[in-house]
């Protein structure tokens, strides 16, 4: 299950490494990184606590070593994300941060595509981890990203993001196909479709992505509800799993 550490980050500039893709087009790296920049609900600030609140901590003031940021699991395959933060002199603004991905009893492999750090409305921090089944991305890293801590006794909260195996660049889609398409959309306070920012087949003829699709014969294709859009179980408690494999809370120690 994904851990959420807290820190305080501001913007940042973004330089990954090692994350080759085979099936990486000029149009799927638009589309992907279209859906990465698209405002994500900060789901763990908006949940009013009336039980017991599962965490862990993480202490900013080691670099090091790697400390957990997220875990979970996809296609079969359990994975982990850690994470190594450099602060200033003073302690109060984190400098640099490095992450990377270890895969554990795997039949498919999880890349790292993408992590955003930012502060939440209610003053945490919130990471953003992207992946994606058959990628090769092992690490990323956030360099520059003088994100100050603006609470020493705060949370970071984190939540993974699972991209799609197969995403199609939205010049590609074909539209007569088009219920056959996964699609991620971005939509308004009210739930209105503003628009499509993802789009993804559920085959590429010799892999099936079960993780987004429903496939009974050649013919019988389903995209599956996105469950990972809704902000949590209270939105549509008969159609999401319990609370939530795609999330973590970290209490920030040492500072």
């Amino acid at each position: 299950m994904l851990l959420s550490i807290i820190i305080y980050l501001g913007a940042v500039s973004c330089a990954s490494k090692e994350n080759s893709d085979p099936q990486t087009t000029e149009g799927t790296t638009k589309s992907i990184q279209s859906y990465v920049d698209s405002p994500k609900e900060e789901m763990l600030d908006s949940i009013t606590y009336t039980a017991e609140i599962l965490s862990s901590s993480i202490d900013l003031s080691d670099d090091s070593r790697w400390q957990l940021v997220a875990a979970s699991q996809n296609y079969g395959t359990n994975y982990a994300v850690f994470g190594k933060f450099e602060l200033n002199t003073t302690k109060d603004t984190i400098v640099n941060a490095f992450f990377k991905i270890r895969n554990y009893k795997q039949l498919v492999r999880i890349g790292l595509v993408n992590v955003k750090m930012h502060p939440t409305t209610k003053g945490n921090i919130q990471i953003e981890v992207y992946v994606q089944g058959l990628n090769a991305g092992k690490t990323y890293d956030l360099a520059n990203a003088n994100v100050a801590i603006s609470s020493k006794k705060g949370f970071v909260n984190s939540e993974r993001y699972l991209i799609p195996m197969f995403v199609v660049a939205k010049d590609d889609v074909e539209p007569e196909k088009l219920s056959r398409y996964f699609m991620r959309m971005t939509k308004d306070d009210q739930g209105r479709v503003l628009d499509t920012i993802l789009f993804a087949e559920h085959t590429n003829n010799l892999v099936y992505d079960r993780e987004f699709f429903y496939l009974d014969g050649s013919q019988h294709i389903l995209p599956k509800y996105d469950y990972d859009a809704d902000p949590d179980n209270r939105t549509n408690p008969d159609k999401l799993p319990g609370f939530r494999c795609r999330t973590g809370k970290f209490k920030i120690v040492g500072l």
